[in-house]
């Protein structure tokens, strides 16, 4: 734990201040309405896509890490007034948050420090980070393994935050620390009580269920976590501030470029930021080339990461297909992916094949049989959501109502491959905003005390401990001492999985012996590097592993 908390915290210092300059070079007539939470998230994604670029021409490892801390270390000793407000930083109603914070951070730390749960954290999400550590972008590294062809910039910002060179070990703390913060954040508008006691109930049952939805596995680098948690963070600031898109224009312009790089089926968000750069200035023609500008750093980068992985924009769309590369992976490959993306979602007992030769109600019946009370009761409140809004419009701002339509919009494409935790932001978003907007009509008839929110939250927050007496049970009784120093070393885990690996040597165009492993498909591959699946599916593209590889003959 100890670990852990001091990679927090140096990892909060870095977000915190790339943010801050961030926010005074791109807003600086507003840099003063952004609290620290927004300085953090917008920070995340600044240094996010500043490795976006490094990974370009160098490995993401200890050396980009150190680079940031020297980076972050000069901008809080020469940026004006950034030393006085982190010193002077302190929380409202101090008493109630720091009740709230006691409560939440021990779970979170909990979950921190075991070992990842995500089957594919040891299927693909390691080896990804591996790669990213020890080399820049590989041309065609999709034909070695077609999932490293997602290209999530998950891979690459838990590469740069491995901390691997420090600890000797791997620590993935991007979606604890980001956990760590947005659940803070809602617990600290719950305690300024600055937000209607409503709003308060929506923000405490949210972070209630958004928790039990993803904080099991908040120690492995997966990418469905991070990703919903900016966008949850994007439609809430706008809930409990309608004027906010305005004021604090960057949240809604940084928030969406980078979610669409953590993961591409939320493509859709895109036109919140569009959206926002346009009201805020009001030009067409300035509204463009701020997109422009804005997308050249966020977006573009991971775009040449795509095209040089994988020879596509975006993989695995095919449709948009520009490129004949020698490492671009063909076409029927891509396409297989697709389907299994689509088809493990909706019935994973079956082939892929089959699952996709179904009608939408033959495989939506098998779905919906598997899916527990909460998210059916979710999933319905989402799909009616605009019947709701609808009788609702005279009380709703024209911007929620516009990030509504993107919502719903996202709502509808994660039905092609329907896994709660792809998008359960959105979902959760519009779930509870349905049944809000039916509680305000009896809001005259039924008032809620704020002691009964605190009460409620405290409740909650104690239910966590409750379903986490596995965990404590283990803390305690297995090696207390070492998970009090560190997290669980994934090293050690592979002496608990039976493994076989193969080894297949390839020769290279000038003769030259490379030996890769290879495992069966879809078992674990994470202690061994060089990896792959399919050891008969490609070739050596050059005489080293950073020359890239090209599909089989």
């Amino acid at each position: 734990m100890v670990i852990i908390l001091v990679c927090f915290l140096l990892t909060t210092l870095i977000f915190y201040s790339f943010g801050y300059k961030f926010l005074l070079i791109a807003d600086k007539k507003n840099y003063e309405s952004y609290n620290f939470f927004d300085s953090f998230f917008i920070g995340l994604c600044t240094v996010g896509a500043i490795l976006n670029i490094w990974s370009l021409l160098l490995p993401t490892n200890g050396t980009a890490l150190i680079l940031l801390i020297v980076a972050a270390a000069l901008i809080i000793v020469f940026t004006k007034n950034i030393k006085q407000q982190i010193i002077n930083f302190r929380f409202e109603y101090k008493k109630l948050f720091l009740l709230f914070l006691i409560l939440l951070l021990p779970i979170i730390l909990l979950y921190s420090i075991q070992e990842p749960l995500h089957f594919d954290t040891y299927l693909y999400h390691i080896n990804a980070i591996q790669w990213a550590e020890q080399y820049p972008v590989i041309p065609g590294l999709v034909n070695i393994h077609e999932r490293f062809g997602f290209n999530s910039s998950m891979f690459i910002l838990s590469a740069g935050f491995l901390f691997n060179g420090i600890f000797s070990q791997y620590i993935f703390i991007i979606n604890s620390l980001a956990m760590l913060v947005f659940c803070t954040w809602l617990l600290w508008l719950i305690s300024t009580q600055t937000v209607s006691r409503l709003i308060s109930l929506f923000l405490i049952v949210f972070l209630y269920l958004f928790a039990q939805q993803y904080i099991p596995y908040i120690s492995s680098p997966n990418s469905d976590i991070l990703v919903n948690i900016l966008i949850s963070y994007i439609l809430i600031n706008l809930l409990v501030s309608s004027t906010s898109i305005k004021s604090k224009s960057i949240i809604y312009t940084v928030l969406p470029l980078y979610c669409i790089t953590l993961k591409i089926s939320i493509i859709p968000v895109i036109l919140i930021s569009f959206y926002c750069i346009y009201i805020t200035n009001k030009n067409l023609y300035k509204a463009i080339l701020k997109s422009l500008l804005y997308s050249s750093f966020f977006i573009l980068p991971w775009i040449i990461r795509n095209i040089i992985i994988t020879g596509y924009i975006i993989y695995p769309l095919n449709e948009v297909d520009l490129f004949s590369f020698d490492w671009k992976i063909p076409v029927e490959k891509v396409k297989i992916m697709k389907n299994r993306i689509y088809a493990w979602a909706r019935d994973y007992t079956q082939d892929y094949s089959l699952v996709m030769g179904m009608s939408f109600t033959e495989w939506f019946k098998i779905w919906w049989s598997r899916v527990d009370f909460i998210n059916k009761v979710l999933f319905v409140l989402s799909a009616i959501s605009p019947l709701i809004i609808i009788t609702s419009l005279k009380k709703i701002k024209l911007q929620l109502i516009v990030f509504f339509i993107i919502s719903y919009i996202c709502f509808l494409l994660w039905l092609q491959a329907p896994d709660f935790r792809f998008s359960f932001g959105f979902i959760l978003f519009l779930g509870l905003l349905s049944l809000l907007l039916i509680a305000q009509r009896f809001k005259t008839k039924y008032q809620l005390k704020s002691n009964s929110i605190v009460i409620f939250t405290i409740i909650l927050l104690l239910s966590l401990h409750v379903q986490a007496y596995p965990y404590y049970r283990a803390f305690f009784y297995n090696n207390l001492y070492s998970r009090l120093y560190k997290p669980v070393d994934i090293s050690a885990i592979k002496f608990k999985k039976s493994v076989r690996f193969k080894k297949k040597t390839y020769i290279t165009p000038n003769n030259k012996e490379q030996v890769i492993y290879g495992f069966y498909a879809e078992a674990p591959c994470y202690d061994q590097f060089p990896c792959s699946p399919e050891l008969d599916d490609f070739r050596m593209r050059g005489d080293d592993l950073k020359d890239g590889f090209l599909p089989a003959d």
